[in-house]
């Protein structure tokens, strides 16, 4: 007696035609993919390179901001006095910090810039 024949799944003839159209299909789609991710990272990588290029090659200095004018309120030019000289100004949001030499000492003069009134003075002879 003879085994039977299996049928070899290479040479059988196929049951499904359809089959074989949509792996043809799938692997253009997915070569489609494939080609259209890699073209996205060669762009996203010459980005990436020229904006570091264009980030070295700047001239390296800061962009020049406007200087800040604000008007001494009479307040501060009484505590400032004719023989005080202003070291330095801050500005933080809506008040502005005076650093003063007086001959009694530094002082720091601090101003509300929005209504101009002194908020306070620490050191150096306050009660002027």
């Amino acid at each position: 007696m003879t085994a039977p024949q299996i049928p070899d799944a290479n040479t059988a003839p196929d049951a499904n035609p359809a089959a074989g159209s949509w792996a043809e299909r799938n692997y253009r789609s997915l070569k489609i993919a494939v080609i259209l991710m890699g073209v996205m990272i060669v762009l996203g990588l010459i980005v990436i390179f020229a904006t570091i290029v264009n980030r070295m090659s700047g001239d390296g200095s800061a962009p020049e901001v406007a200087p800040l004018v604000v008007a001494v309120p009479d307040d501060v030019a009484k505590l400032l006095g004719a023989d005080g000289e202003i070291i330095s100004t801050v500005v933080d949001g809506s008040r502005m910090a005076i650093v003063v030499k007086r001959p009694e000492g530094h002082a720091v003069i601090v101003v509300d810039l929005r209504s101009g009134k002194v908020l306070n003075v620490i050191g150096g002879g306050a009660g002027r």
